[in-house]
């Protein structure tokens, strides 16, 4: 499986270096896969929904003329455009060619790691459509699976379900959630639509009307490590196509995008000298789900604060609920920021509590004195995001914002509500920026 190239995404930057990208106030933009395949046509044709299988498929092929053949052509794809039309979704035609055509995700295996992406637990068919999971939904940092072979049968997956499906052995026989970084393709299954020869030479292949979904599968996603000195560790990360469309074209920003920001933040701390005034923490350790126990994501914030320097900050994007905020801390201090581009009020107890004992772990481990009171502050006066989906960019944003500054004054440039806001240019310059990265670390 090759690596994603970047002209599979169409990011389009245009000559100055900004994607070529509207305004987006709202939270659906289309983009990308168009036109994906012309393939040229012959006599024969085939239809992919009844495959013929072994010797008796060769009695099925029909030979038509080439008028009558044009005729049905014309007539098809008028009735299924027309249909398409009228239903909003994008179609193709894949006409008669030597082709190998796939089911979507058809007999491709992933691996499913916990923790590392080398700590593998179990083999799985991955979902990568379905944004919903019994009735509640993924987000964008998770995919449905369907667990095909065990490995580490006792491992506890990463989103218990109840009380009754808590380890890999309990998860087979139905879907689970399991996070798009803790993924690996292992296996493609050759056993594809193929074209088969016929008397004169001639081949036959299918010819069939299908959704351009259908027949684009996500390739091999893309690794990278974490910048060791922005997070504490050099963890490996993977970046799926999914991830850079929803950066180019609108949708939700996962972790691992936010983490190659980071990675581009700490490129700019590093030159101007700020590397001690600000650190970062891995939203994989802390988010809501997937990430542990409220007790582990304390101890793994704990962990990440021994390194602190004097009057240091750390930046914590936190995912909650399928939205994004984030949380400024100065350990020493005991000082906590909330940034929520919503501007609420934080309302989740068990996050406070995360943070407040990590601060208390981090203070007895280092043996430093502690305040009777961990002081929370709501930066009201934020700007609000713009659509319904960006509230990821705009934490991107504020951490940028934060990082320019070297007199760190975003607490009270930020303490009261005001009119201050991030319009769509400065989106796309965030935008700008992780493509014109992403491109110089990875694109072939």
């Amino acid at each position: 499986m090759s690596r994603i190239d970047i002209t599979d995404i169409n990011i389009g930057l245009k000559i100055d270096g900004s994607p070529n990208i509207g305004s987006q106030q709202g939270s659906c933009s289309k983009g990308g896969l168009e036109n994906v395949l012309e393939l040229t046509a012959v006599k024969k044709k085939l239809d992919l929904n009844e495959s013929p299988r072994g010797e008796d498929a060769e009695n099925n092929f029909q030979e038509v003329d080439d008028e009558e053949k044009n005729k049905d052509k014309e007539k098809d794809v008028a009735e299924l455009k027309s249909s398409g039309e009228e239903k909003g979704v994008e179609y193709l035609v894949v006409e008669d060619k030597d082709v190998e055509v796939a089911e979507e995700n058809e007999g491709i295996l992933w691996e499913l790691a916990i923790g590392t992406p080398t700590n593998i637990v179990a083999h799985a068919t991955v979902d990568f459509v379905t944004a919903v999971l019994h009735g509640k939904p993924l987000g964008g940092d998770n995919v449905r699976v369907s667990i095909t072979r065990v490995i580490q049968g006792a491992a506890e997956i990463p989103f218990p379900i109840d009380d009754e499906i808590i380890t890999v052995d309990q998860a087979v026989g139905t879907f689970i959630a399991w996070p798009k970084n803790m993924l690996l393709e292992v296996k493609a299954n050759s056993d594809r639509v193929k074209s088969r020869a016929v008397k004169g030479g001639k081949k036959n292949g299918p010819r069939k009307m299908k959704k351009v979904n259908d027949l684009v599968s996500e390739p091999e996603p893309v690794a990278f490590k974490l910048s060791e000195e922005a997070f504490g560790s050099s963890d490996k990360k993977c970046l799926f196509k999914s991830d850079i469309s929803a950066v180019c074209f609108g949708g939700e920003i996962s972790g691992t995008v936010i983490c190659m920001f980071i990675n581009i933040l700490q490129e700019n701390l590093r030159k101007h000298k700020m590397t001690d005034m600000i650190s970062f923490v891995d939203p994989a350790k802390i988010g809501a789900l997937g990430c542990g126990t409220p007790a582990a994501r304390s101890r793994a914030l704990a962990l990440r604060f021994k390194s602190a320097k004097p009057s240091q900050v750390f930046l914590l994007p936190y995912h909650h609920t399928n939205h994004w905020a984030l949380t400024v801390v100065n350990p020493d201090a005991q000082m906590v920021y909330h940034l929520d581009p919503l501007k609420r009020r934080i309302a989740n107890e068990e996050w406070i509590e995360v943070v407040n004992n990590g601060i208390k772990i981090y203070k007895e481990d280092v043996k430093r004195f502690l305040k009777k009171k961990i002081n929370w502050e709501n930066l009201a006066g934020v700007p609000a995001q713009i659509g319904t989906t960006d509230c990821g960019l705009f934490v991107m944003l504020y951490m940028r914002e934060i990082c320019i500054d070297k007199e760190l004054k975003f607490a009270s440039k930020w303490a009261r509500r005001s009119n201050l806001v991030f319009d769509s240019d400065d989106l796309n310059e965030i935008r700008s920026a992780w493509a014109k990265y992403f491109m110089r670390q990875h694109a072939s």
